[in-house]
């Protein structure tokens, strides 16, 4: 294909995922009628709280409300004063607010990603990031979940991570735990890392320490909030088309067994455990390379991708975070195999499909975690483990300057 064909292919590229921005921009913002269904909650929660009520009990929310709000508070006390804020305007009103903020954090996302990934065609990053794994993030805007404030806080903590800045990454960890817990398990990375191990332990240990100080702590005060927490922590089953994770996969091939044989629930257990343990024996040399080889970027970026393969709940917007690491792992495997269109075909294809025409849903149920396994088994089969990955540590902005041109 001559240039002219293939700038004119890119254009029009270009305008589709435009447009398909604007129809999902405005399918967020349509959601202001209700919220959102995350913010929602972190409204009325916080509302009850400053009544003196529950802030995790959904009974003390429905009536703050006024009406039945289903989903529970989840987060750290320390968190209710941010959500008090957009509570001295009407709750449209603080939607559009809160909708704004998460625009923000996503151009900022961009923003890092894009010094990450100076080399990677700027097309193919944005088809990442828009359509991404059933279009991971639009399922963050509409839900108006505090995903994307919690992806710029890990996302920050990752650049210090391959900076080898471990206090600074230690810090901005317990930040990330207090509104997403689970992923304080990438704390664990400073175990691991190269580099000074006495200092690393140290940031990891007063990372830890911190992180039950600021947001366990304070609940103690309130024996009456631990139970409503624990609950909602607790529930790490979920089954529906918000949850493509491991677990809710095996769980929903088991829920079929269970009706019609009558399989006990503590065989599934096993079962994801297994196949977690399996996934993990296979993946045994890309870790061993993580664990041996000094590369901080290769390290983090199989943590990431492995995290989200063996997580027992994981959200869909969740899957924001794979945009990254799957650029940089894949590409250059893919590039020596001419498979770069299988990548945009299982991450992006099936996010086109999600939101628009809902009859697609049930087909695109569990697309995220199928599309995550089919790359990382992909790679794990055509590696020949020397692949250097796209992934490059801006350097006082030097490096996206200094790299060379994107790919067409």
């Amino acid at each position: 294909m001559d240039e002219r064909k293939m700038a004119r292919l890119r254009t029009a590229l270009a305008v589709m995922l435009a447009l398909y921005c604007v129809v999902q921009l405005w399918g967020a913002a349509r959601s202001s009628i209700m919220g959102g269904w995350d913010f929602n909650t972190y409204y009325f929660a916080a509302q009850a709280w400053a009544e003196g009520g529950n802030p995790y009990d959904t009974a003390d929310l429905t009536r703050v409300a006024g009406r039945y709000v289903r989903w529970p508070f989840v987060y750290a006390p320390v968190t209710l004063p941010l959500f008090r804020a957009f509570t001295f305007v009407p709750l449209t009103t603080a939607y559009w607010l809160w909708l704004a903020l998460m625009l923000a954090c996503v151009a900022v996302l961009v923003w890092l990603w894009r010094r990450l990934l100076p080399t990677v065609d700027p097309l193919l990053l944005t088809a990442a990031i828009v359509l991404g794994f059933g279009a991971s993030m639009v399922w963050a805007l509409k839900s108006g979940n505090v995903i994307l404030i919690s992806q710029v806080l890990l996302w920050t903590a990752f650049l210090c991570f391959l900076k080898n800045r471990p206090w600074a990454f230690s810090l901005l960890m317990v930040a990330v735990g207090i509104l997403k817990t689970p992923q304080l398990a990438f704390l664990g990375l400073l175990v691991v890392a190269p580099g000074n191990r006495r200092r690393n332990l140290l940031a990891f240990g007063v990372g830890g320490v911190l992180f039950v100080a600021i947001a366990l702590l304070p609940m103690m005060a309130r024996p009456d909030w631990v139970d409503g927490f624990r609950k909602g922590m607790g529930e790490w089953r979920e089954i529906s088309r918000t949850s493509p994770s491991s677990r809710a996969v095996i769980d929903e091939g088991f829920e079929i067994l269970r009706r019609r044989f009558g399989v006990a629930d503590q065989v599934r257990d096993w079962v994801w455990a297994l196949c977690a343990l399996a996934l993990l024996g296979i993946s045994h040399k890309a870790i061993r390379r993580a664990l041996t080889s000094g590369d901080r970027s290769y390290l983090l970026i199989v943590s990431i991708i492995l995290y989200t393969l063996v997580a027992p709940r994981l959200k869909a917007y969740t899957y924001i975070m794979l945009v990254v690491p799957t650029l940089a792992l894949y590409l250059p495997v893919l590039r020596k195999a001419r498979g770069e269109l299988l990548y945009v075909v299982l991450v992006a294809l099936p996010g086109l499909l999600m939101h628009p025409f809902g009859a697609m849903r049930a087909f695109t149920h569990y697309n995220a975690f199928f599309a995550n396994l089919l790359l990382w088994l992909g790679y794990l089969y055509l590696s020949t483990g020397d692949e250097p990955t796209e992934l490059v540590v801006p350097d006082s902005g030097k490096a996206a300057a200094e790299s060379p041109p994107p790919q067409p």
